[in-house]
């Protein structure tokens, strides 16, 4: 099973397992308006990544995560039109 998680070189990962996109996606947003509440032009770099089942958290903590598909990358942007973005 896929699951996902967010990551950026700089904020790096958010060490949760999200079983959907949904869910990865408001992990992202939670982070990105955490980091815009900083003020002086902080900003998150995280962004969202598969992880394949079997995976540990070392191997996720070093990139052995794969970008989103094009199915994912539709769900994705289902998603923000739902949510009005």
């Amino acid at each position: 099973m896929t699951t996902y998680t967010t990551k950026g070189s700089v904020r790096r990962c958010c060490g949760h397992e999200h079983k959907s996109l949904e869910t990865a996606r408001k992990c992202m947003t939670k982070d990105q308006n955490l980091c815009h509440g900083l003020g002086g032009g902080s900003f998150s770099d995280r962004k969202i990544v598969a992880v394949e089942d079997g995976l540990s958290d070392w191997q996720v903590r070093l990139d052995y995560t794969r970008p989103l598909n094009d199915d994912e990358y539709e769900t994705l942007a289902m998603l923000d039109e739902d949510a009005g973005y």
